[in-house]
């Protein structure tokens, strides 16, 4: 995992991310319009955003940011089309919210998409509300996850692996 120091080099992963985002479709269903110039984009990654990624021979693999809010932070997350459904994405996540929760007592995170909602759950997030039209005309899910709600759904999950006599 690397994490994004602002240099060249890694702005100019950034940059080819940015056009790999844009060639699929993700750069729209990801960030608000605001982000869509490369400019933009890049000089976001420059603010008190904490940036995590993976690489490979075709560039990011998957990305979590987190951005603080008051006491605590939002936490976002994008992986590369092929990686979604992999171990080694999971690991990336779960490293990354156990770094985010090591710095913040609450991460927030949000979805248009109702269909994460039961993943969330899996890792510990409590589904805290529904808003109507909020990013782009689109209902937004606005989701919490504290250290001990992580812990208790990592302990379930580990606890129902073990094999019963």
């Amino acid at each position: 995992m690397i994490c994004y120091d602002r240099s060249a080099p890694h702005d100019l992963a950034l940059a080819a991310w940015w056009a790999r985002l844009q060639a699929t479709g993700d750069l729209d269903r990801t960030f608000l319009p605001s982000m869509r110039p490369l400019g933009a984009f890049l000089s976001y990654w420059r603010t008190n955003v904490v940036l995590y990624f993976d690489v490979d021979a075709d560039g990011l693999t998957c990305a979590a940011w987190l951005e603080p809010v008051m006491s605590d932070a939002f936490y976002s997350l994008w992986l590369r089309q092929d990686k979604r459904q992999s171990k080694a994405s999971l690991a990336f996540i779960r490293a990354t919210l156990e770094l985010g929760l090591s710095k913040w007592p609450v991460l927030l995170g949000m979805t248009r998409q109702p269909a994460l909602l039961d993943g969330h759950r899996k890792l510990g997030y409590t589904v805290l509300a529904d808003i109507p039209h909020l990013w782009n005309g689109d209902t937004v899910y606005l989701v919490a996850l504290t250290q001990s709600s992580y812990t208790e759904a990592q302990h379930g999950r580990l606890k129902a692996r073990q094999p019963s006599c």
